[in-house]
């Protein structure tokens, strides 16, 4: 729900769970409609869209594939919405050869470990600091 409040910023992490039955082209639609409704109820928000993070451990994995895709799209999205700022963590997640970096991911090499959870974190706290000041 977003009747009521009225907060600074809003951070926005969705997609990645998308990747078993969605195209890249329909994931990047509903994170837009997402974008347009937060927009569209909390006019005076910042959003905070952050880049689904990169899954499987390969380079050339499908569901990688498509979500390279995905971050391609929505990385234009502060161009498209006002008051947007896109977060790309991939670069945090990725090894030099393009692997997933080693102890970022639980088993499944699609959500976060630990150590994962503690990099974004690092990333958003800098990021919302920045928003929050301005």
């Amino acid at each position: 729900e977003l009747d009521n409040i009225t907060p600074k910023v809003v951070a926005i992490h969705v997609g990645v769970n998308n990747t078993t039955g969605d195209e890249a082209a329909d994931i990047t639609i509903g994170i837009f409609q997402i974008l347009k409704k937060v927009r569209d109820k909390l006019p005076h928000a910042k959003i905070l869209l952050l880049s689904p993070l990169p899954a499987g451990q390969e380079p050339e994995n499908e569901r990688r594939q498509v979500l390279k895709s995905v971050n391609s799209s929505i990385s234009g999205a502060p161009s498209k919405f006002p008051g947007v700022v896109y977060l790309d963590l991939w670069p945090d997640f990725l090894a030099a050869d393009g692997t997933l970096m080693p102890n970022y991911y639980s088993k499944d090499q699609i959500h976060p470990g630990k150590l994962g959870f503690h990099q974004m974190g690092i990333r958003l706290s800098i990021t919302l600091a920045k928003l929050m000041r301005g």
